[in-house]
């Protein structure tokens, strides 16, 4: 799963860097978890609410 979601960032991060005529995916990706407290609200928000738990085998 982790690497699904790998890829569909890079896929996100390299549409928005075209859009915006730059190519830098690692220096946009550094500011935006640095940066934005909107993308930590809603990373707390959704880390929350998609929480993975290991059902515990007996």
């Amino acid at each position: 799963m982790s690497r699904i979601s790998d890829h569909c960032s890079n896929i996100a991060v390299c549409i928005i860097e075209n859009r915006n005529a730059s190519y830098d995916t690692h220096r946009y990706l550094y500011e935006v978890k640095t940066q934005d407290s909107r993308y930590r609200e809603l990373y707390e928000e959704y880390a929350e609410k998609y929480r993975l738990t290991r059902e515990t085998k007996v």
